[in-house]
């Protein structure tokens, strides 16, 4: 055991040190470690420190609260530690200002924002609502794809998984594809399927 630490076991299990009021003392009565207490802040607290009310996002003339804290880089939603610890179960700011001001989500319930803004937290703009009614909503405001095709009746089909999916976006994977893999449709058709 080198400078009073022990080999991997809990500081309560450990017989060679204990914990007072100002730290840890080793066997040989010597202060290795002073403990530190922080003041500890309620999660609304550290939660309305990290929340903005915006000047220019607004839904049904009320204003977004804009989440300053952590955000997800790939979905831009908030992220939110609601007890405050390291290691602590992440949750959304959103679903925790719900809970907080309105009551709690119902069992197979999603927090849905009305205003469609993924990093607002405002109680007024968030709504509870089922997964099939939160994925339909998104699909309805979508109006074009990711590569800026319209969604229309004409250019839009449904996936064996239900998702919408464009057929101008399919048609140029499609092409893409035989770019790169020349004589691929003619290895692919089978003989008897072959004009002479």
């Amino acid at each position: 055991m080198a400078h009073g630490h022990s080999t991997g076991t809990r500081l309560k299990d450990n017989p060679y040190a204990k914990l007072t009021g100002s730290g840890v003392i080793n066997a040989e009565g010597q202060l290795v470690r002073t403990h530190v207490s922080h003041p500890t802040r309620s999660a609304i607290e550290r939660f309305q420190e990290k929340v903005r009310v915006s000047e220019t996002l607004s839904y049904n003339g009320s204003p977004c609260w804009e989440w300053m804290g952590c955000r997800s880089k790939t979905t831009g939603y908030g992220q939110f530690k609601p007890d405050g610890r390291r290691g602590a179960k992440l949750s959304s700011p959103h679903r925790f200002s719900y809970e907080h001001h309105v009551g709690p989500i119902p069992d197979g319930h999603e927090v849905d924002h009305l205003c469609k803004v993924r990093h607002c937290c405002n109680p007024e703009h968030l709504e509870a609502v089922t997964v099939q009614v939160n994925r339909k909503r998104r699909n309805e405001d979508q109006t074009r794809c990711k590569w800026g095709h319209e969604l229309t009746a004409d250019n839009v089909y449904i996936n064996p998984k239900g998702a919408r999916m464009c057929r101008e976006c399919n048609r140029q994977r499609t092409r893409d594809f035989l770019a790169r893999n020349p004589g691929y449709e003619k290895r692919m058709q089978f003989p008897c399927r072959q004009k002479d």
